[in-house]
């Protein structure tokens, strides 16, 4: 199988994943529709799958997000999400920040916060000369800013979507 010592084969981990991922299809209820079908198997052994498929898709999302940074011109933002418990019925505030490249390729790094820092993190220090950072404001609606500097700094030039020149062919 894909994964050594496992008796999943790729197909059946790729659909439990996708049922997951893109159907939000919980666990449980997958573990419940297989017990039903007459597989015998824990639903631990689900969550060890998928655990382990994220693993093999690492090495994947690093060389998708190497070409993102490799490009001249980056689209990025964070944006907010409920994730890990802070307290009885509270759910915590987290950040995915999808990054888009040149090539139709994104990426989402995730961040415990929407620190400026994360940008430098994701996208290295130092920018290739004439790259661009597309940044989409979270606050304002209709407002992008372009960032030619280093990535470190994420402050730039800031204006309505119709001042500038279309990015959509």
């Amino acid at each position: 199988g894909v994964i050594d010592g496992s008796r999943a084969d790729v197909s059946f981990l790729a659909g439990l994943m996708i049922d997951k991922f893109q159907w939000h299809l919980p666990l449980y209820r997958q573990h419940q529709r297989l017990l039903q079908a007459g597989f015998k198997l824990s639903r631990q052994w689900l969550t060890q799958l998928v655990q382990q498929g994220a693993q093999l898709l690492e090495a994947i999302y690093k060389a998708q997000l190497a070409s993102i940074c490799a490009g001249r011109v980056i689209a990025m933002d964070e944006t907010p999400i409920k994730a890990g418990h802070v307290g009885p019925g509270k759910m915590g505030s987290c950040y995915f920040w999808p990054v888009y490249g040149e090539q139709d390729e994104v990426c989402f790094p995730f961040f415990e916060s929407r620190r400026h820092e994360h940008v430098a993190e994701v996208l290295g220090a130092k920018s290739k000369p004439g790259a661009v950072l597309l940044r989409i404001s979270a606050n304002v609606t209709g407002v992008f800013g372009i960032v030619t500097g280093g990535f470190g700094n994420v402050t730039g030039h800031f204006g309505d979507v119709t001042d500038g020149p279309s990015l959509v062919s």
